[in-house]
């Protein structure tokens, strides 16, 4: 099935002015060496193994547990992930370095997988052994098997390294454009929308990109009011302040599942390290007097929104989905002790730092990776941070993961070079 249509070479790239001109061609002193992994969570597909009960002669169907690896193949493994009745199947390529050969490792891997889902059509509810995929790599549980109670319904996430600078233009990607956006630009998102975004995330998304930049605008007056007029906020401190006020906007809602869904667009790298990426001037201004300026800054867009700093991060709760959870178990981070932490060097919002450590394990994968960046030609320290899109939507037909997963390398190659291509727009990697 042909998802997108047909490959075309894009000339114009419209400018906020309505104005276009041609994408620029970087020159580049060093490779970036940026990288892009997958992961694609198959719904209606569970994972079990047999086991024996003392007592029976039969053996009972056991859910395999999380991060258990069935099939290792070539740039990606088969494993367990975890489910409500049950596990169901996940499959996790290698990250893929960004530039022509990864693109092309990718394109042959992603084949791979359409071949492995292919295998067990038709998706008549039954039960398959895994050892029919004995083709595809090393079975590490080869009594497992997987139940089958229909078509896969997949949801991809993607994970790579992407300039600190480049994320508010990400979530104008993806998100609802402004009224005077020009209808070219506006049309050139609309395949990324339709894919990497679900409707509520980018309503998240447009929110955030507004409150930051009146937030900044109320901030400035307020330096301009203590004759500090030369302050013009970085593209990157840009970046930050709207991934900050992205995760604080939906933590103040009820979340409907674990900790982590605070992060549409997800930190792996954590919030102190980004700091850290903001230029000297910025660092400089956002440390004096223990972040007081910081602060300012954060109590400035908080305002707007009438959020009150005093209050937790998710401040009604987490697991609304399922009944008899305790839904405040994280109550214990306040808004205002973990933006007071972010220029001082801690993070709070991970499972390292949490308050509570009873509860810490809850916060799973956000700034999971601590100070781990990855290698850029482009920013001034040399490094960009890791980041991972959990928007995307599902995916009914599982052969569109192939062209999803090739389009959003390209997107991405794209905005770390600053080359102006959107989603499902064709162009060489070189």
């Amino acid at each position: 099935m042909i998802f997108f249509p047909p490959a075309k070479k894009i000339k114009l790239r419209p400018q906020n002015k309505g104005t276009a001109k041609a994408p620029p061609k970087i020159a580049y002193s060093s490779p970036i060496q940026t990288k892009i992994g997958f992961e694609f969570e198959v719904g209606n597909w569970l994972t079990m193994k047999p086991e024996k009960v003392e007592g029976k002669e039969e053996p009972v169907w056991t859910p395999l547990k999380k991060n258990e690896t069935v099939l290792r193949a070539p740039n990606f493994v088969l494993k367990a992930d975890e489910h409500d009745v049950g596990s169901d199947l996940e499959i996790c390529t290698v990250p893929f370095e960004e530039n022509k050969e990864g693109y092309q490792q990718l394109k042959q891997t992603m084949r791979k997988i359409i071949c492995i889902l292919e295998s067990f059509e038709p998706f008549s509810q039954r039960t398959e052994p895994f050892t029919k995929l004995e083709a595809f790599g090393r079975l590490d549980l080869p009594d497992t098997h997987l139940f089958l109670h229909g078509s896969p319904k997949i949801k991809p996430q993607a994970t790579f390294g992407l300039e600190l600078d480049q994320v508010p233009e990400l979530m104008e990607d993806i998100g609802k454009d402004k009224k005077s956006v020009h209808p070219a630009l506006k049309k050139r998102r609309s395949e990324g929308r339709k894919v990497l975004s679900r409707q509520k995330t980018s309503c998240r998304y447009d929110e955030t990109l507004l409150l930051a930049e009146d937030g900044m605008e109320a901030f400035s007056e307020k330096l301009i009011a203590k004759n500090m007029r030369d302050f013009k906020p970085s593209e990157e401190l840009m970046g930050l302040v709207n991934l900050i006020l992205l995760y604080l906007i939906r933590g103040s809602g009820q979340l409907k599942s674990y900790a982590k869904t605070i992060g549409s667009l997800l930190a792996r790298t954590d919030f102190a390290r980004l700091f850290q990426l903001l230029p000297e001037n910025e660092k400089s201004l956002f440390t004096k007097e223990n972040g007081l300026y910081w602060m300012e800054l954060m109590k400035a867009c908080l305002d707007l929104i009438e959020l009150k700093i005093d209050l937790p991060v998710f401040e009604k709760g987490i697991y609304w989905r399922s009944a008899g959870k305790d839904h405040h178990i994280l109550k214990d981070l306040s808004r205002k002790q973990w933006l007071t932490g972010i220029p001082l060097g801690t993070d709070y919002l991970t499972e390292e730092h949490f308050p509570n450590r009873e509860y810490a394990e809850e916060l799973e994968s956000l700034g999971s990776w601590h100070e781990k960046t990855e290698p850029s030609a482009l920013s001034a320290d040399g490094q960009m941070p890791i980041f991972e899109l959990r928007t995307i939507r599902s995916i009914d037909d599982f052969r569109r993961i192939e062209p999803i997963a090739l389009h959003l390398f390209r997107y991405i190659y794209s905005l770390n070079r600053k080359m102006g291509y959107k989603f499902g727009e064709e162009f060489s990697i070189d």
